[in-house]
């Protein structure tokens, strides 16, 4: 998976990263540890020990999905200011984040818009991570 180079001091940076790391995924060599350890990086420990990331596609999608080495990648991912959300403070922001998913297969690839989502980002010792993920 190709994650974009972050900037730990821009919390736009870090929402992109995390995006494309979180919904970005091989299915014909991801594991659930791999896909956790893909998005540790920019989040907390506390997010990550709510177990969010290492999950996948329900059973039968993740099967479909390996019999068709089927790769989704995250491409040109892009954080705003969540509109509705409290104004950002030196050491919290919410940010929207969306993209394109390239999903790539045995019969060609094609693209789609990726699903919009809410980040809450804390600036930790100096670095931005994300502390929670706002689902619709």
């Amino acid at each position: 998976m190709q994650v974009p180079d972050v900037e730990f001091s821009d919390p736009a940076s870090v929402a992109e990263a995390f995006y494309v790391a979180w919904l970005s995924y091989d299915a014909a060599v991801d594991t659930l540890d791999s896909r956790r350890a893909r998005v540790q990086p920019y989040t907390t420990p506390a997010l990550l020990e709510q177990g969010a990331f290492g999950n996948r596609l329900p059973a039968a999608e993740w099967q479909r999905a390996q019999n068709a080495d089927e790769v989704v990648q995250v491409v040109a991912p892009h954080a705003f200011v969540e509109p509705y959300a409290p104004s950002p403070t030196p050491t919290r922001a919410h940010y929207m984040v969306v993209g394109t998913l390239r999903t790539t297969t045995q019969e060609g690839t094609h693209e789609e818009p990726a699903p919009p989502y809410p980040l809450v980002l804390e600036s930790v010792a100096g670095r931005w991570l994300v502390v929670r993920i706002s689902y619709h």
